[in-house]
């Protein structure tokens, strides 16, 4: 019976949250209809919530007769999450509060990508976005870790990760351990999905369908709130899929590979090369010529992906951005040709600045989400 009465708790937990998380300011009366639970358990969660300080009231409203009816929100800033963004030479660290926005960020080298080396500086970057221990244990939600590979998000380990040279590392617990706070591991570009689903994008949408076109090419799919890993987790990993013989995704379509290939290119035309971006920012025919070709291309492979999964918003993002309307205009004509039916909403990511934010949205969506991935916890936490 107690296990009975627990789950309702958290279940009316997250309506209460995710109804304030999507409406913003709202009264108890507004909640009982948007989540059809009654007054008596309303008040009772928004009470709860606001005595643990993750819910504060606002100002009253007009009322018809009687008592006015006050504003319940989510107190955003109450508790804090860090996200790490895991790089070959260097982790990037961002800290948010419970809506990812930034309040501060720090970059540190690493001399290789040993696990040990990767847990020193993360302990070097907790304690210097948060230096005071003490409201490190009061405020300090959890790290989020999003990183390249192919990632176990249910027990925070990474299960292959060929730019980190890392096989069956236990990411999680290790650096849980190292931190004493929950850590949540994910894959970079899944990570990157979910943050639009709380607070970008996709924000208020079912499902959504992502593709990056950064230093490689992946996807990530969010269905009811939820990502979609795959029986091996290794849902989304498009940039293996082979192209033409001998180049895979990844080899033709991400931001290095393109600018290699247009260097080839300039080279066997014998002219200059100042970059693909910034031919493209001047007009040069030849390049606009290349980014269609290429947008062209990838428009074909995400019709496919469209089709099969009909998402309410799709989003492209990653680093190729950089080159321009040129490149994302040939990708949504292509869309428009090999896709069945109306087009879902092609949402383009130009900022390119989400990654730490990301990753602090895996520990933030556990706050929103009882049903999603547990942070895993180190022997000392």
């Amino acid at each position: 019976m107690k296990g009975d009465q627990s789950t309702t708790r958290l279940i009316n937990r997250r309506l209460v949250l995710d109804c304030l998380r999507r409406a913003g300011q709202v009264t108890r009366m507004d909640l009982v209809a948007y989540t059809r639970l009654s007054p008596a358990a309303i008040s009772g969660v928004v009470g709860e919530l606001m005595d643990e300080g993750f819910v504060i009231e606002g100002e009253a409203t007009r009322s018809s007769g009687g008592r006015k009816p006050v504003l319940v929100s989510i107190n955003y800033g109450f508790r804090v999450s860090i996200g790490i963004k895991l790089m070959h030479d260097r982790i990037d660290a961002m800290m948010t509060d419970l809506s990812t926005k930034p309040i501060g960020f720090t970059s540190i080298k690493i001399q290789s990508t040993a696990i040990d080396e990767v847990a020193r500086a993360t302990i070097a970057a907790v304690s210097e976005l948060m230096p005071d221990p003490i409201q490190r244990h009061e405020m300090l939600l959890g790290v989020g870790v999003a990183m390249p590979g192919f990632i176990d998000a249910l027990r925070g380990i990474c299960l292959h990760s060929p730019r980190l040279g890392w096989d069956n590392v236990g990411v999680a617990q290790v650096l849980a351990g190292a931190v004493g706070k929950p850590v949540w591991v994910d894959n970079d570009v899944n990570a990157y999905a979910i943050a639009q689903n709380l607070f970008g994008l996709s924000r208020l949408r079912r499902s959504s369908l992502v593709l990056i076109l950064g230093t490689g090419v992946g996807a990530a799919v969010m269905i009811g709130g939820q990502v979609h890993r795959g029986g091996r987790f290794m849902a989304g990993e498009v940039g293996y899929t082979v192209d033409q013989p001998g180049r895979s995704w990844s080899d033709m379509f991400s931001e290095p590979a393109m600018e290699a290939d247009w260097q080839t290119l300039c080279q066997k035309q014998a002219r200059a090369n100042n970059g693909l971006s910034a031919a493209s920012a001047e007009q040069d025919a030849d390049a606009l010529a290349f980014l269609y070709e290429r947008g062209i291309r990838i428009g074909q492979h995400l019709a496919g992906m469209i089709n099969m999964l009909d998402p309410e918003v799709v989003i492209i993002g990653g680093e190729a951005m950089r080159f321009g309307p040129a490149f994302t205009d040939a990708i949504k004509g292509s869309l428009q040709e090999f896709t069945w039916g109306e087009l879902p909403e092609i949402a383009i990511d130009w900022s390119n600045d989400i990654w730490s934010r990301a990753a602090a949205a895996l520990a933030i969506q556990s706050f929103f989400d009882f049903e999603s991935v547990s942070g895993m916890r180190g022997p000392s936490t």
